[in-house]
């Protein structure tokens, strides 16, 4: 893997002809822009001169990024001094033709691309050492493309968002490149991305990744597919597979902090810490709506506000995985499961806070002593499936969905004890029957 080239001069008397014009173009924007104060003169988004990128500012006074023309893989590389993006957006010209945007209504065409040219992917990688701020919306004028923002020194978003974009990612990584000039990954070892404010408003964004080595939640992120990736890793861009890497800078407090105010929503959520003893640490709330939820982390797992999915559930931590919150996964047509997976631990679970899986009244037991439950959850055809030891404190029952006509029961067995078997038996389903925790010792 290899970086890619700047992109080089077009070398006919057409193409500079073409680029003498932009140049004009530009300077004519740049005095407009100066004379009405408008977000140019406050140097938001500057490119460092190392590809063809440029930024005017439309009538509005929104910053418009003229991309470099993309390579032969559709990538279109822009490097910059500093990009940051201001609350009324910035426009990442995909056209070279008039479009119709969103945030500035009609612009111009970007004199470096060619007629029907435009780029699948459009990376801005800042190369100084100044984080980026990221207080507005990203629109692609033109034909749509993927966004990614890679910032090694961090990214602060407050507001941010994708406009014309399936795919938008901010990322602390240095870009790897392939042979033919796609973009093949991200080398992460330090950086952090900060969600404040309104937060990250992408419900429309078909997938939003946040790759750095640490990720702190302190607003609302919405997406259709979202994926956290945390720790110093090589990721790859297409699979989000991780490699480890040495890391650089301080070591943070934890790999993901979700605080109260924070939140993820989207329609499958996928978190993954693989720095050793970095956990995750969520007071807020983590929901996925229609499909599977799953939590990797190389350290332990704090969990106190309200995680729940439709899908699968399921919660991997190489440490302490403590439930101080809700743990639910919603009604289902389809056999869902959860899954937790804690070798050689227990999850501890508080008093006042149960697991819950499906819908129906929760029946209190009162409890004077401590249970253990040996299976970690049940699915919708209510049998247990192992995969760890969940410590059971006080009145907490752990509660399993109905979707087929079976019940997992409870039965007297025999013993100098009076140890209690689980046992299964055939009837008829009436909302959600209570697992009682066994009381055989491991």
């Amino acid at each position: 893997m290899q970086h890619a080239q700047p992109h080089k001069t077009r070398g006919t008397s057409m193409g500079r002809v073409a680029w003498r014009r932009s140049l004009r173009r530009h300077a004519l924007w740049a005095a407009l822009s100066l004379a009405l104060g408008g977000p140019l003169a406050q140097a938001q988004t500057v490119a460092d001169g190392g590809t063809r990128t440029s930024v005017i500012a439309a009538p509005n006074g929104v910053p418009v990024v003229d991309i470099a023309a993309p390579n032969g893989a559709g990538l279109s590389h822009n490097t910059y001094q500093q990009f940051n993006v201001g609350s009324n957006g910035l426009i990442l010209n995909n056209s070279a033709g008039i479009s119709n945007t969103q945030l500035a209504g009609y612009i111009g065409g970007n004199a470096n691309l060619g007629i029907g040219q435009a780029a699948s992917l459009i990376l801005n990688e800042v190369t100084s050492t100044t984080p980026s701020q990221l207080n507005g919306a990203m629109e692609v004028a033109g034909r749509a493309a993927q966004v990614v923002v890679a910032n090694p020194n961090g990214i602060s978003c407050n507001g941010c968002g994708f406009i014309n974009a399936p795919r938008g990612t901010l990322t602390t990584g240095r870009p790897l490149f392939a042979g033919d000039g796609s973009l093949s990954g991200l080398a992460v070892t330090g950086g952090t991305i900060t969600i404040d404010g309104p937060g990250l408003p992408a419900a429309t964004t078909d997938q939003v990744d946040l790759l750095a080595r640490a990720v702190a939640i302190n607003a609302g992120v919405w997406a259709h597919r979202l994926n956290v990736v945390t720790g110093p890793n090589r990721i790859d861009f297409t699979t989000l597979a991780t490699q480890p890497l040495s890391p650089t800078g301080a070591t943070p407090n934890v790999a993901l902090d979700v605080s109260a105010l924070g939140g993820m929503y989207a329609n499958a959520i996928r978190l993954v810490g693989t720095e050793v003893g970095l956990g995750v640490n969520s007071r807020g709330e983590i929901i996925a709506g229609s499909g599977d939820l799953t939590l990797t982390s190389a350290g332990q797992v704090v969990l106190g506000g309200k995680t729940t999915a439709t899908g699968n559930l399921t919660i991997r931590a190489a440490q302490a995985l403590a439930n101080q919150g809700t743990l639910a996964r919603r009604r289902s047509r389809r056999p869902r499961q959860w899954r937790f997976h804690q070798p050689g631990r227990a999850l501890r679970q508080p008093r006042d806070h149960a697991f819950r899986h499906g819908r129906g009244g929760q029946r209190r037991r009162d409890r004077s002593a401590r249970r253990r439950v040996h299976r970690a959850g049940a699915g919708c055809d209510h049998r247990l499936r192992r995969q760890h030891r969940v410590r059971q404190r006080a009145d907490q029952p752990v509660r399993r969905c109905v979707c087929q006509r079976r019940q997992a029961g409870v039965g007297a067995g025999h013993g100098a004890a009076g140890r209690r078997r689980r046992h299964q038996q055939r009837q008829p389903c009436r909302g959600c029957r209570q697992l009682q925790p066994d009381r055989r010792q491991p």
